[in-house]
């Protein structure tokens, strides 16, 4: 009688073979076969959707509370109010910390790219636009005129930093939006180049500040005195402004002497104690 093909005979077993085969059943299936209901998963996913959708609430607040924040440096500096502008101004770099870090639990690391700009968008209608109440003819008809270079870059400084954003990093790309088609060449060749908003600030002023608007700077820099209830911080902006647009070094120990000779006299009289 022949013996059964190798394939017609009965698959021996080996026990540890059986323990194997039954440590390695899918986890999620009975004795029965059927299938158990992961429980456990389950409530984990609820949990992680529970944490995102409060974070998502947590961030809508923070940036509200940031552009509440905004609005009103915005107004105390446009007011003059220092103080309190510089108090909405740290509240708006607290909020916008924060988001910060919130995004990193928000949006996967591995595709989020960090931007150190982070404030209110601006339009191309929010910049102000460059022209001089002296020129005869102005390029942006209906646009305010400013009675300075120092005017003008004041104001373009202040609408940058009460959408709290960094001037350092977005000068670059709204500057030029400030001016006329005429000055393209220039911007690319040599305000572009500059490092700094401090020396595009220079770079600037040369540019466009006319001789007798120097000497008219300098009039005032000589003749100006520190206002009755000016801070000494502001007064000391304020001659700085106006230092600069003279061309003047602010080094120049006659510029120091006559900084403090511009001292208001409670101010004088507190040195001389």
């Amino acid at each position: 009688m022949e013996s059964p093909k190798q394939e017609d005979r009965p698959m021996e077993h080996d026990p540890s073979d059986m323990e194997i085969e039954q440590t390695s059943q899918d986890p999620s299936l009975t004795e029965d076969g059927s299938e158990v209901t992961p429980t456990i998963n389950a409530n984990a996913h609820e949990d992680i959707n529970d944490h995102d959708d409060i974070d998502a609430e947590v961030s809508k607040l923070i940036r509200y509370k940031k552009e509440e924040s905004a609005r009103l440096y915005q107004k105390h500096i446009m007011a003059g109010e220092e103080e309190q502008a510089d108090l909405a101004f740290k509240k708006m770099r607290k909020y916008g910390a924060q988001l910060l870090a919130l995004s990193g639990k928000l949006v996967s690391p591995v595709t989020t790219t960090v931007k150190k700009e982070i404030g209110l968008r601006l339009t191309q209608n929010d910049i102000p636009k460059f022209q001089l109440s002296s020129w005869p003819d102005v390029p942006f008809p209906g646009e305010k005129c400013y009675e300075s270079v120092e005017h003008f870059l004041r104001s373009f400084e202040k609408v940058i930093y009460s959408a709290a954003l960094d001037i350092q990093e977005v000068w670059r790309r709204y500057l030029p939006v400030s001016l006329a088609f005429d000055h393209d060449d220039w911007i690319e060749k040599e305000l572009k180049r500059c490092d700094t908003w401090n020396t595009a600030r220079i770079v600037f002023t040369n540019k466009f500040l006319t001789d007798n608007a120097r000497t008219d700077a300098m009039h005032r820099l000589f003749t100006m005195t520190m206002n009755k209830n000016e801070s000494i911080s502001s007064y000391m902006t304020r001659f700085l402004s106006t230092c600069i647009e003279a061309g003047a070094n602010k080094n120049d120990p006659m510029v120091a002497a006559r900084f403090k000779a511009s001292f208001s006299e409670p101010v004088l009289e507190k040195e001389s104690c």
